[in-house]
């Protein structure tokens, strides 16, 4: 999500608060790449035949990108703006099923039970099969499965993809909600794009220096007990 010259990683030096929102969002997408990598490929495997299926690290990555997304939200909120953070509304989907999945032991009875969905929902996607040319449909439940609706968008088999149209289906109260994973990827990497441009058109019009923070950025220490 961030290139290796990204303005993020060459911030000029700012007062402390700018310079602490900045480096911690771009600490939080690269945590959201990490998590986005390990969860499609995963996705993936669970696709192929003959490969090992695990359940439990798809929806602990899946439900990592949606706990940082809210902090990614929040984060951003925090910059000065003249738009009201606009840019950020429309990924503002993801607070509501994130908050049913942070207070989860307060709303067994009043969305899970009633709702019989499993504690961490169901993920659904399109496997573009290479070999085919065809797509498959898949569920992956957390747990038993209790509905036996599924509804799918129907979509053209694109030998340019492996996976589409991630969906976690969870609830928020006593509703369905769904959030389509696929989509919240792009939008999240057109806000960075987005913000990336004000940051260089900002920093070019006051004549900002950049610094290669590099040297203490994301330092690990050592220490050796005599």
């Amino acid at each position: 999500m961030l290139n290796p010259d990204s303005i993020l990683r060459r911030l000029p030096k700012l007062d402390e608060k700018n310079l602490l929102v900045l480096d911690s969002l771009r600490f939080i997408i690269e945590m959201l790449s990490f998590s986005y990598e390990k969860f499609e490929e995963l996705v993936l495997d669970l696709s192929i035949e003959n490969k090992e299926k695990e359940y439990a690290p798809v929806f602990f990555y899946c439900w990592s990108i949606i706990d940082n997304s809210r902090r990614f939200i929040r984060l951003y909120k925090q910059l000065p703006t003249r738009s009201g953070h606009k840019l950020v509304k429309k990924i503002e989907y993801v607070n509501k099923p994130r908050n049913t999945f942070q207070h989860i032991d307060e709303r067994i009875d009043e969305t899970l039970i009633d709702s019989k969905q499993p504690f961490f929902g169901t993920l659904k996607w399109i496997f573009h099969d290479h070999k085919s040319k065809t797509i498959e449909s898949f569920v992956a439940v957390s747990g038993i499965h209790y509905s036996e609706s599924h509804k799918f968008k129907v979509v053209d088999y694109n030998e340019r993809l492996d996976i589409s149209d991630i969906v976690l289906t969870t609830v928020d109260k006593k509703r369905s909600a769904e959030v389509n994973l696929s989509e919240l990827k792009q939008d999240i990497v057109e806000i960075i794009a987005s913000l990336e441009n004000e940051l260089l058109n900002q920093f070019s019009d006051q004549g900002a220096k950049l610094i290669d923070w590099s040297r203490k950025r994301d330092i690990l220490f050592k220490f050796k007990n005599n």
